[in-house]
């Protein structure tokens, strides 16, 4: 499956875990119930289409939606972007 995350280390799992526990994500555009990125104090994230997995933390809302949009035309077309590529 296409991930344009990189690897997070088990201290970065802990601190992503501890805060979704304890700081909850939330839309970015509460008026917008179909936009798929949220944020909370690590960052911004984006849900898969199941809207189930959040992916990230990402430093800017920005990082967020390219990933988000890099990700949606690996479901629509399988091709993984160049710079992605093993």
């Amino acid at each position: 499956m296409y991930n344009a995350t990189r690897e997070l280390s088990a201290d970065e799992i802990k601190a992503i875990e501890d805060s979704l526990t304890n700081d909850p994500l939330v839309p970015v555009d509460e008026t917008d119930r179909t936009n798929a990125l949220a944020r909370n104090g690590l960052g911004y994230f984006y849900y898969d289409e199941t809207w189930s997995v959040a992916t990230g933390p990402f430093e800017t809302e920005e990082q967020a939606k390219t990933a988000l949009s890099q990700y949606a035309h690996w479901l629509d077309t399988g091709e993984i972007p160049k710079d992605q590529q093993a």
